[in-house]
């Protein structure tokens, strides 16, 4: 009992000195499955009988499982229990888990599985079934204890974890990180592989990066058994992300700058970044100046500013690159912020922009219009398009009026595969200085705000919308001809349609405005 009582204070000092030094609020991505083979979803992890460590990509995480068996306890197909069965999934104890079997020697001959994530984690609900006291028959040498010890580690240092049992009724000895069957002499303590009063599950509060299941008898029994499984089931974690933000400003008198474009860059590949929604992490500063890149796994990057004309790049938070800032995510700082760049306007532009807007117009074909307030020495405008946001392609050139108060219209075409693409407008002097004017982040995702009802439709349908701003409508054919189309008013968010003049067929509702395009697909009946 006294030995007892020192190991649950020690594993309470342990949480207590945990919570004190590494209180950390973290941010957790949804939660991912991990299932065994057999299951009917999921990355179905085959564990064949012998193998001694697998590797398992999950969610985007690598997840490698190691066998750590040094007294050789493992059962195997060279190496069978007393029921000709072995440690391996899909199995003695049925579909999607896996059968992990030991045999003993003596008392305390553990093996272990250890569970080594590629990225922080939060566990959610391990569980382990069938911890009983085995009695495979009447000789009192034939008994077997389970016992089943837990631990995790992170960055951080030890993390302590939460083990509790799955039925209220559980007759397991629960003693900090390790629980194990009731020991009760000349009773067959054998439970069946499902009863929950013989399982637990285990949750991790804080993340992990290292998780160690060992599995054996315990101490009071013999250890002379040579048949004893636990059932492992699928599991689930949730892996950590962080974010990455800051500003642009101006140095001399610290004044937020719109308009910059930053990207994301993987330090150790080189590539762009695309966060665990699958969203490329460029971004235009806003009104404010400011920029962010959220949802990202932990690890090492570098944030990148793009040069922009009219500015030269005066410095940025971390004094070394004007245009580069690097920043590791891990457990300890899981989220950055204030990573600052800091511009100086260079003299007047020759050309002040008003106003710029994309439009999609139909299929692969948009227009871009710009209106400006004055024009000096100015040769032409370049229309360029980039799906990345930083590798831009020229598509269209046009000359300039050098008058001032102008408007231009341009057409051009662009597919796009990502779910949104960037159209940069620059201007060149006659004496070849080019000058970036604008850039517009342009949305190839259908706008879920948009209904339309009833769908199938008979005589007509009205379609609404969240926001004002649509102006004009098509209906066209699965061809892309234009059957029916007319004006919308700008102020409104709902318009009735009549299709009373097509037949019986599928068609394409597509509504423009200044800002977007959409397409929506309509049954008549």
């Amino acid at each position: 009992m006294k030995q007892q009582k020192i190991k649950l204070l020690s594993t309470l000092l342990l949480f207590m000195a945990f919570l004190g030094l590494h209180a950390q609020e973290f941010q957790y991505y949804t939660p991912v499955d991990f299932t065994w083979e057999g299951d009917y979803w999921g990355n179905k992890a085959v564990w064949k009988g012998g193998d001694t460590q697998n590797t398992y990509q999950v969610g985007g995480i690598n997840i490698h499982v190691e066998l750590l068996d040094t007294f050789q306890m493992n059962t195997t197909p060279d190496k069978t229990s007393e029921f000709n069965n072995f440690t391996r999934t899909n199995t003695f104890y049925g579909r999607g888990n896996l059968a992990f079997q030991i045999m003993s020697l003596r008392s305390g001959q553990n093996v272990c599985l250890n569970f080594s994530f590629q990225k922080p984690i939060i566990l959610e609900d391990f569980s382990i079934y069938d911890i009983d006291m085995l009695q495979s028959s009447k000789r009192p040498f034939a008994t077997f204890l389970d016992s089943v010890f837990v631990t995790a580690s992170s960055l951080l240092g030890e993390v302590p974890l939460i083990m509790s049992p799955v039925s209220s009724l559980s007759p397991l000895i629960f003693n900090g990180q390790q629980v194990k069957a009731q020991y009760q002499e000349g009773i067959n303590g054998d439970l069946h592989h499902d009863d929950p009063a013989g399982a637990i599950k285990i949750n991790s509060e804080y993340p992990i990066e290292q998780f160690k299941l060992c599995f054996s008898n315990g101490s009071e029994d013999d250890g002379m058994s040579n048949s004893q499984a636990i059932k492992i089931n699928k599991f689930t974690f949730r892996e950590v992300v962080g974010k990455i933000s800051g500003q642009v400003k101006d140095r001399k008198n610290n004044e937020v700058l719109p308009g910059f474009t930053i990207y994301l860059l993987d330090l150790e590949t080189g590539l762009p970044v695309y966060n665990k929604d699958g969203s490329l992490m460029t971004a235009i500063t806003d009104l404010e100046g400011k920029y962010a890149f959220d949802v990202l796994p932990m690890g090492k990057y570098k944030v990148i500013e793009v040069a922009k004309s009219g500015f030269d790049s005066d410095n940025d938070i971390d004094g070394v690159d004007d245009y580069t800032i690097f920043v590791e995510l891990d457990l300890n700082q899981p989220e950055s912020h204030g990573n600052d760049f800091y511009e100086t306007p260079q003299t007047p532009l020759p050309v002040q922009l008003m106003d710029m807007q994309v439009t999609h117009l139909k299929d692969a074909l948009y227009q871009v219009a710009w209106k400006v307030a004055v024009e000096t020495n100015n040769e032409k405008y370049i229309v360029e398009v980039a799906d990345d946001g930083y590798a831009y392609q020229a598509v269209g050139v046009v000359d300039a009026y050098n008058h001032h108060h102008v408007s231009y219209r341009y057409d051009f075409k662009h597919r796009s595969n990502t779910p949104a693409f960037y159209v940069r407008l620059s201007q060149v002097d006659f004496d070849g200085k080019r000058t970036e004017l604008g850039i517009r982040k342009i949305s190839t995702v259908v706008d879920q705000s948009i209904t339309l009802f009833p769908n199938p439709v008979h005589e007509q349908f009205t379609i609404s919308w969240a926001n004002p701003g649509y102006t004009q409508y098509e209906i066209r054919n699965p061809e892309g001809k234009v059957l029916l189309s007319g004006y919308i008013p700008e102020d409104v968010v709902s318009w009735q349609i009549s299709t009373a003049e097509l037949p019986e067929s599928l068609y394409y509702v597509v509504l423009s405005g200044h800002q977007n395009t959409q397409t929506i697909p309509v049954i008549k009946q």
